[in-house]
């Protein structure tokens, strides 16, 4: 399902996308680590805590986890076991989300400009796209450890569109959370959400182009904003 606004869009010359829980499903893992190193350290069943770090960065997780806990949280200890927990999960492998190679495959096929935005750190992106087995698909992969501010802040955005040479107003977006929403739209972007671990609530969806439901119902959604991007896959599938 998806819900589409009524706007006026630009043009499209690159096309942006958030890592973790869009292309990668990671944002599972993270939460069933998070979950269970809480439990460990004597507070269980944190579902709602969890919900609301989703999509934010380390820093800014912490801070939720400090707010909600107190001072006396041992964040360090929270630190080290759960990096012991996700290594062990991620090594094991790491699924794409539905729809991600189509998407990757229809944008290299017309040698579309597109890049990565996250909110994970350098080590972690390189580590998990690696793992994931699309790290080779992008030359431009900004991390929270090259900007100031973290999403929902733009600068990660912004920061991305500068290394494609592109205009901000004409790179699309794609996200899983409403953070990251927040800093597309900030940016300047068009907005195109694929929910992960929350649906969005009345403000997300309002700032986004349109709500999807998968990968594919947004490269669906991005061939009619980009036509060539339909002929190249043919060209391509024409022996």
């Amino acid at each position: 399902m998806m819900t589409l606004h009524d706007k006026t869009l630009p043009a499209v010359h690159a096309v942006i996308l958030d890592m973790d829980g869009t292309l990668l499903d990671t944002e599972s893992v993270y939460k069933a680590c998070t979950l269970q190193t809480l439990a460990d350290l004597g507070w269980p069943d944190q579902f709602e805590l969890i919900h609301a770090m989703v999509g934010l960065s380390s820093a800014k997780c912490d801070a939720v986890l400090m707010n909600h806990f107190g001072p006396t949280f041992p964040l360090e200890q929270y630190h080290a076991q759960f990096k012991v927990k996700r290594a062990a999960r991620v090594q094991a492998g790491i699924a794409l989300k539905p729809g991600t190679l189509e998407l990757l495959d229809l944008l290299a096929s017309a040698d579309f400009p597109m890049a990565i935005a996250t909110s994970s750190s350098r080590v972690a992106a390189e580590q998990h796209l690696t793992i994931a087995g699309i790290r080779d698909r992008f030359e431009t992969v900004v991390t929270v450890d090259d900007v100031v501010q973290a999403k929902p802040d733009p600068e990660v955005y912004l920061r991305a569109a500068a290394s494609l040479g592109v205009d901000p107003v004409h790179c699309v977006a794609v996200e899983d959370s409403a953070a990251g929403v927040l800093a597309a739209c900030r940016a300047g972007m068009s907005t195109y959400m694929v929910p992960d671990m929350n649906a969005p609530d009345a403000q997300t969806a309002e700032r986004c182009v349109a709500v999807c439901t998968d990968l594919q119902a947004f490269a669906a959604l991005l061939v009619k904003r980009v036509p060539a991007l339909g002929r190249s896959t043919t060209d391509i599938a024409s022996p």
